[in-house]
């Protein structure tokens, strides 16, 4: 009857209901099954290739990298020397938001079911020759490492500053560079301190401060029209510490520094200051040989022959200061340690000292609380061990040029003789 043959239809379509609803169940179970399983004959295939390594695959706009097909797919690309180690497998493969990583290059799998990409950030991507640029701020910058590896970094000290007087042009003195290989791991904070050129001298008497980060001050000019003098370039630092730059707990964590140069002098003449140092600061000139100002080394800041006032310190330059007889001198350059400010008859600052843990000479200081150079180390050591901070964070490869010698140019493109601006870092992910 035709109630029976309806009743027979309504019984038909629930069947079919119930079969598509559970065989679409078994092909997303068996598409997401297989996706997990191609991964794990991904991983094993890889790791088999002792020569291969994953080098790149499709890179999206987001910045995350897509792979279809796990094994046999002609957007990933196997080239290079597989680096010693594993896989990092985060998310237990999770559909959608699995990733791979495999030394510093990242792998998004793609949702096979929902056409879906793992959200931005959950997935890093950081490739060999990807550099981070610190330029001059006035304050601190951090530097939060991506991934672990080998991360290459540069310093550039700042210059003293100029004198402005057209007849008498004496020159401040240009910023050090440092530079050298370290290895860090994902997570680690660096803390960045770019040093500030010093003040070029003007006709004005007032005292200029030195620039960021440890520059010394110029001194008092009452006598504003025929002496003139500059302040002190600040270094540029890396530091494991947070704090004010002149914090003693963050200075003692320094653990590259390249070195700010002396402010420039006039006094009847022009007197140019010293260039920042490598493992010594150098002097700057003076009218008058019992005023000289010297650079710093790497165990003590420039001393200046007239008084102990313009003597540097551990991370300072010098100040100039103001005699009886208002004479003037220019700031000492800032470093490891700071050089001397000049003192009276136009004595120029000196430069301060650069400092690398892992650099054959440099001197490293004795704890975070202690100042003092380790025990049986002093200036002209050869022993590296005398060097290497007493976090044991070193570097390999490392390099200290001074302020008058040929150093790369901020973008590594050409060579400069020192550097002759506000300091500048630079961090490159080596692998």
């Amino acid at each position: 009857t035709l109630v029976e043959l309806l009743a027979v239809i309504v019984i038909l379509a629930i069947i079919v209901i119930l079969a598509i609803t559970s065989i679409g169940d078994n092909v997303e179970k068996s598409q997401k099954k297989s996706l997990m399983v191609n991964a794990d004959k991904y991983v094993k295939a890889v790791n088999d290739m002792a020569s291969m390594s994953i080098r790149e695959a499709v890179k999206y706009e987001s910045g995350l990298y897509q792979v279809t097909d796990l094994l046999n797919n002609d957007n990933i690309k196997i080239t290079g020397t597989k680096p010693e180690g594993g896989y990092v497998l985060l998310d237990d493969y999770e559909v959608g938001d699995a990733c791979l990583i495999y030394k510093g290059y990242a792998v998004t799998f793609k949702d096979a079911v929902a056409d879906d990409v793992i959200e931005d950030g959950e997935c890093i991507s950081v490739n060999p020759g990807d550099t981070y640029e610190f330029a001059y701020t006035g304050s601190v910058q951090e530097f939060s490492v991506p991934i672990t590896g080998s991360y290459k970094i540069e310093l550039w000290g700042a210059r003293g500053g100029n004198s402005l007087d057209t007849s008498y042009p004496s020159v401040g003195g240009n910023g050090a560079y440092t530079s050298g290989v370290i290895n860090l791991n994902e997570g680690d904070i660096l803390y960045i301190y770019v040093g500030g050129k010093g003040i070029d001298s003007n006709l004005n008497s007032a005292i200029l401060s030195g620039g960021y980060n440890g520059g010394g001050a110029s001194s008092d000019t009452t006598y504003a029209d025929t002496r003139l003098s500059a302040s002190g370039g600040g270094a540029t630092d890396v530091r494991l510490k947070n704090g004010d730059w002149n914090d003693s707990s963050s200075l003692a964590s320094r653990i590259m520094v390249a070195a700010g140069g002396g402010g420039a002098a006039v006094y009847n003449g022009y007197f140019n200051a010293g260039y920042a140092g490598g493992l010594t600061g150098s002097d700057g000139e003076t009218g008058r040989t019992s005023h000289i100002a010297h650079g710093a080394t790497q165990t003590s800041g420039g001393s200046n022959s007239q008084n102990t006032v313009y003597n540097g310190s551990f991370g300072k330059g010098g100040n100039g200061q103001s005699s009886s007889n208002d004479y003037i001198g220019g700031g000492g350059g800032s470093g490891y340690y700071g050089g001397a400010a000049g003192s009276d008859y136009g004595s120029a600052g000196a430069g301060g000292s650069s400092y690398v843990s892992g650099y054959t000479g440099c001197v490293a200081i004795t704890s975070s609380t202690d100042t003092t150079p380790k025990s049986g180390c002093s200036n002209g050591t050869t022993d590296k061990s005398c060097s290497i901070h007493y976090s044991n964070k070193v570097f390999d490869d490392a390099v200290i040029k001074s302020g008058n010698e040929s150093i790369p140019t901020f973008d590594g493109t050409s060579a400069m003789t020192g550097n002759n601006s506000d300091g500048y870092a630079r961090i490159t992910y080596i692998g």
